[in-house]
């Protein structure tokens, strides 16, 4: 048996990966951009967000996200 039978979940073509450092007013909007964007390329995808030490809410911000690819 194959791993991707193995293991139920799709992995994606590609991949984004953006660390953030207080950032929070600009996660939603760059979210939205971006996923659009990857929605024209019809691949499978996966935004990363990488909260690096923010002080401010930027991981509150990332974490809401979730609410939108639920």
């Amino acid at each position: 048996m194959s791993k991707q039978k193995k293991n139920s979940r799709i992995l994606p073509e590609l991949s984004v990966v953006i660390p953030i450092f207080n950032e929070e007013k600009n996660i939603k909007p760059l979210y939205h951009q971006l996923k659009n964007i990857l929605t024209q390329l019809q691949k499978k995808h996966e935004i990363i967000f990488v909260d690096d030490g923010s002080t401010d809410k930027s991981l509150t911000e990332i974490l809401n996200l979730k609410t939108f690819d639920s």
